[in-house]
């Protein structure tokens, strides 16, 4: 079995609205690691009602719970392989913005090769 190392992360984002679905898309050679979700800009006085970020594969997950006013921001450690066929839903009134990082697996012969090369 080949040993992988990361290279090159690259940022990654996404904008949830009201009652949207989303498909996460990631490259076969990555996966995703969802770190951060939290509301934008939210109106002056905006309702005091649960937003819930649902991860959907086979099944339903909860991924977190915003609350305007109260939980407006959650640090998540969420990873994602490609063989994951994963959707977003938000459940809720206010757009949410999820963020993360793409890393790029290389399989650690080719890493060892370009590096011989290089020097």
């Amino acid at each position: 079995m080949a040993e992988f190392e990361t290279v090159n992360p690259t940022f990654w984002t996404e904008k949830l609205t009201p009652n949207s679905i989303i498909d996460v898309k990631i490259p076969e050679d990555s996966f995703l690691i969802i770190t951060n979700i939290c509301f934008g800009d939210l109106p002056e006085n905006p309702k005091n009602s649960p937003n819930r970020i649902i991860s959907i594969d086979q099944n339903e997950y909860l991924m977190c719970t915003l609350v305007p006013g109260s939980i407006e921001h959650k640090q998540v450690n969420i990873s994602v392989s490609p063989e994951n066929k994963m959707k977003l839903r938000l459940d809720g009134e206010y757009p949410v913005y999820i963020t993360g990082i793409i890393v790029t697996l290389e399989e650690e012969e080719e890493f060892a090769l370009f590096a011989e090369e290089e020097e």
